[in-house]
Parts: C-alpha cells; structure tokens; sequence
C-alpha cells in the first residue's frame, strides 16, 4: 500500500521542518508540499527535506490539497497541515485500516501541541465531537489537519470544494459516505499547533468556527483568505 503524504502551506517556515521531520520518520511512499505562493523558505525547507512540491495558483488549502493529489502515486492520500505532527505510528494504523475494504476515509484525535490546559480542553471537546459524529451518528466529520482518504473514492468525489468558505474538509468527509466506512482511529494521534487560538482566543475561535459551520450548513459559500485560517 503506497501512501502519499500531501501539505498544503502558505510561509510556513516556522512550522514545516517539525511537520516534514516527522513525516519522514513514518516512511511514506512520498510526500508532497503544495505550496500557494510563500514569499519566506517554505519551499527551500521543503526541498531540503526531498519532499515534492507543487505551487498552486489560488490561496486556498483546499486548491493546495487538491493540486498535490494531482501529482501524487499512491493508493492512499493522508492530508496533513503544516502545524501538524503526526504520531510515529500513524502509517502503520492508516494500512491497518485500508486493508478492510469496506473503509475508504480515516482520521485520528488531534492535539493541541501546548502545555495550557484550556487549549487540551478544547481540542478534546473537538475530538469527541468527531468520535461522536462518526461512530454514533454515522455521519463522517474529520479536521483537514490530519485525514486520509483512498485516492481512487477522492477523485470519484472530485476532491476538495475549492469553492466552500471554509469546511471543505468536512465537506469531503461527509461525500465519503456512499462509498463505504469512515473511521476514526484511536490507536494514534497527531499534535497540531496551537497559534489560531493563540492569535484570537478560545471564545473567538469557538465563534468563529460555529458561524462557519452554520454558514455551511446553510449552503453559503465564498472566496478563501487563507491568513484567515491559519
């Protein structure tokens, strides 16, 4: 089972060395930065990790997710963000799962790479939403951040909505449906960064993030900032 690790960034060289370190850690068949025009070392950092790289032409992750796609090889596509460092075993749990057929999405619990107790908090609370929604409601949810999908049911969907505000990540999980299981595996974690609670508070980002569902939900959509959700 090849699996392709695809970033997308926009200057992220403060965080991409630790994501790429250890993304190597895990061996993946390759990975893929696809980068939507970073004007700091992004795309040198990238490269000095040999990892491949792909500039986009719209400031968007989803645009970004979907142009590494187009260039990757394997038969399984893990998406992980810039800030976001995946446990060593991650790989081994994604093949565990793909070997069953009927699974055709993945995530993990994401955790806030921080030592304040209010940021755990709310990424646990984010976390059992997820579970929730997945195994109980049977409604597949899933973070950008970290979420692994066959390529062959990712092209079927047609990727990512580049269209959406925001949510383009639940978007895609939720398409995942009609062609089999979604799972949420609690055998592995990934770490992300904390800075968007940082840059706007735990309240704001908690506003921010129900607004956006909301406006979702409704069937809102509009042009991406990528600085917006960084």
């Amino acid at each position: 089972m090849k699996i392709s690790v695809i970033i997308p960034t926009l200057n992220e060289e403060k965080y991409l060395p630790y994501t790429l370190f250890h993304a190597k850690q895990m061996k993946p068949y390759e990975i893929i930065v696809a980068d939507c025009g970073s004007k700091d070392n992004t795309l040198t950092i990238a490269k000095k990790f040999q990892a491949k790289t792909i500039k986009i032409s719209k400031k968007n992750p989803g645009a970004a997710r979907n142009g590494g796609s187009k260039i990757s090889k394997g038969d399984v596509l893990l998406f992980l963000d810039a800030d976001t460092i995946p446990f060593l075993n991650m790989l081994d749990e994604i093949k565990k799962a793909f070997k069953k057929r009927k699974t055709v999405a993945w995530t993990c619990p994401l955790l806030a790479f921080s030592p304040n107790r209010k940021d755990y908090s709310l990424y646990e609370m984010s976390n059992e939403i997820v579970k929730f929604m997945i195994e109980t409601m049977k409604k597949p949810h899933c973070p950008g951040a970290v979420m692994a999908i066959r390529k062959n049911v990712f092209e079927k969907i047609g990727g990512f909505d580049e269209n959406l505000k925001n949510n383009e990540d639940h978007d895609l999980a939720i398409k995942t449906k009609k062609y089999g299981k979604f799972v949420f595996c609690k055998k592995t974690c990934a770490f992300n960064s904390t800075r968007r609670v940082n840059k706007i508070g735990i309240k704001n980002i908690l506003k921010k993030y129900s607004v956006s569902y909301l406006n979702y939900k409704l069937g809102k959509k509009g042009n991406i900032d990528y600085n917006t959700i960084r």
